[in-house]
C-alpha cells in the first residue's frame, strides 16, 4: 500500500473506511483480495491480473476468483 501500487489499493483503503470499515478491516479485506491473486500467480503460475483492481473496486463484497 505504501508504493500506491496499484492506484486502486489506496483508494480503496480511504473508501472502505468512509464506508466504515476500521482500518484493520480495511486491510483484511484487502488482502482477501491479494490472496486471491497470489494464489493464481504462486500455485497456477498464472500471471497478475485485472482482476485485483476489480476486486478492490467490488469490496467488501467477497473477492471473485474468475
Amino acid at each position: 500500500m505504501r508504493a500506491n501500487n496499484p492506484a486502486e489499493t489506496a483508494s480503496t483503503l480511504k473508501r472502505l473506511m468512509d464506508e466504515g470499515c476500521s482500518v484493520f478491516e480495511a486491510k483484511q479485506l484487502i488482502g482477501q483480495a491479494l490472496a486471491v491473486e497470489l494464489f493464481d500467480v504462486i500455485k497456477k503460475k498464472n500471471p497478475f491480473k485485472d482482476r485485483y483492481s476489480n476486486n478492490l473496486r467490488n469490496l467488501p463484497l467477497q473477492p471473485s476468483e474468475k
